[in-house]
C-alpha cells in the first residue's frame, strides 16, 4: 500500500520538504522550520492537518495548481534526539573487521533513515494519505541550485585536541591544546574540563564562563607526571564536565560536492609519544595526495613544511630544501620528472624512497 500511495502522489505531481537554514541543530534546541507544499494536479489536493513533533495542526487548506505554500513553524528538536551517524558507526566495532549493528533490517541500507519526521496529511478525492517528511537542510549553491540533505544532530558542545599527535621530549613540560566548540546557545556555569590517562584525571582547569562558539584550551602537563608513567606511548582523554553533562566527543564530518555529507563522532583522544625526536632535515617541498596527512606530521616533528603546486616547479625551487612526493601525484604527473635532476644514488629512510639530486633531496612516498 505504501508503494502504491507513492505512486498516486507522484502522479498528483506533489512534493513536500521541511527545510531550515541550519545544517546541524542539537537537541532540546528550537529552529525555525519551513513546510513547503506543491501539487500540479487538476484536481484539488487537500492540506487536512500537520504533525509536528510533539504538536499536531489542523488546516483543511486546498493547495492551488503548481503554487507554492509555505508554512512557517518553530520546531523543538527532542531532548533524547540521537546524535546523526551512519548506522554501522554508531557502536564500536566488535572487532577490527566487523561493525556493530544491532538492529539486522538496517544492514544494506545506504544510510540511516532519519527519525525525526514531520507527518502531512492530505486528502485527494476522498482518500486519504498519510506523507512522511524529514526535517532537513535547505541551501542555495550558485553552481549546483538548491541543495537538500538531512539535517544533522550534533552534540551541544564538542572537544578536539589540535594536534592527533604530540612528542613529550625528556625533561620537559608536555604542552597541549584543546578545541572548544559549542553548538548551543544554552549557558554552561561552572565547568570543568579533565585531562585522563587509563581512568584516571592527569589534571585539568575550571571553566567559569565559555568564550564564545569556538575557542581553544591551553594545558600544561608537568614533566614529573610524564616520568610517574611507565609508557613510550599513551593516549589522553578529554571531557568537559557541566551542568551534571558529560561532553567527550569530538564530530568527523566527510563532504564532497558529489555525495550527501556524512558525520560521525569519535572519543576526543590523542596520542602521547616520549622520546627525543630529532629532525635533521629542517625545511621541506611537499607534494601532497589525497586524504595526505604527511605534512602534519613532519610539521609536528619540527620540519617546516612548504606544499607545492604545479605551477611553484617551474620558478626556482629552494635549493636548502628537500622534497617528497605522495606516489599517487608521481603516477599522475609523470612530466614532472622533467623538472628534477635524478641520480643513480637512492637509498630507503624511514618507509620513503629518497633520490639523491645535487643539494635536493627528493622522496617518493
Amino acid at each position: 500500500m505504501k508503494s502504491l500511495d507513492n505512486i498516486i502522489l507522484s502522479c498528483a505531481g506533489f512534493m513536500g520538504e521541511v527545510v531550515t537554514n541550519q545544517a546541524e541543530a542539537v537537541a532540546g534546541d528550537h529552529y525555525n522550520f519551513r513546510l513547503n507544499l506543491v501539487s500540479r494536479a487538476a484536481n484539488p489536493v487537500v492540506l487536512e492537518d500537520v504533525k509536528w513533533l510533539g504538536q499536531s495542526e489542523n488546516f483543511n487548506r486546498k493547495l492551488s495548481k503548481d503554487s507554492l505554500i509555505t508554512i512557517q513553524h518553530d520546531i523543538q528538536i527532542p531532548a533524547d534526539a540521537a546524535l546523526t551517524e551512519p548506522y554501522w558507526l554508531a557502536k564500536p566495532p566488535v572487532n577490527s573487521a566487523t561493525f556493530s549493528v544491532p538492529n539486522d533490517t538496517l544492514v544494506g541500507l545506504p544510510e540511516t533513515e532519519s527519525p525525526l519526521n514531520v507527518w502531512v496529511g492530505l486528502k485527494i478525492g476522498v482518500e486519504k494519505f498519510q506523507v512522511k517528511l524529514p526535517l532537513s537542510f535547505k541551501k542555495l549553491d550558485p553552481v549546483r541550485g538548491d541543495v537538500v540533505e538531512a539535517l544533522r544532530i550534533v552534540p551541544a558542545l564538542e572537544l578536539k585536541f589540535t594536534q592527533p599527535l604530540y612528542v613529550a621530549k625528556e625533561n620537559e613540560d608536555l604542552h597541549l591544546s584543546l578545541n572548544v566548540k559549542v553548538n548551543s546557545n544554552k549557558p554552561y556555569s561552572n565547568g570543568i574540563l579533565n585531562l585522563m590517562y587509563n581512568g584516571e584525571r592527569l589534571g585539568g582547569t575550571a571553566i567559569s564562563s565559555l568564550k564564545g562558539k569556538d575557542f581553544t584550551v591551553d594545558y600544561v602537563v608537568p614533566k614529573t607526571k610524564l616520568a610517574a608513567i611507565n609508557s613510550s606511548r599513551l593516549q589522553l582523554d578529554a571531557d568537559f564536565v557541566a551542568d551534571g553533562a558529560t561532553y567527550n566527543k569530538k564530530q568527523v564530518l566527510i563532504q564532497y560536492p558529489h555525495l550527501p555529507s556524512l558525520q560521525y563522532f569519535a572519543p576526543a583522544t590523542t596520542t602521547v609519544m616520549k622520546g627525543d625526536i630529532q629532525a635533521k632535515v629542517k625545511k621541506v617541498g611537499y607534494v601532497e595526495g589525497a586524504g595526505d596527512f604527511i605534512p602534519d606530521f613532519l610539521r609536528i616533528a619540527g620540519v617546516q613544511v612548504d606544499v607545492l603546486k604545479d605551477e611553484d616547479f617551474y620558478g626556482n625551487l629552494d635549493e636548502s630544501a628537500g622534497m617528497v612526493i605522495k606516489t599517487s601525484y608521481h603516477n599522475m604527473m609523470p612530466s614532472y620528472w622533467g623538472f628534477v635532476p635524478i641520480t643513480r644514488r637512492k637509498s630507503w629512510v624511514d618507509g620513503c624512497l629518497f633520490y639523491g639530486l645535487m643539494q635536493k633531496q627528493v622522496g617518493i612516498w
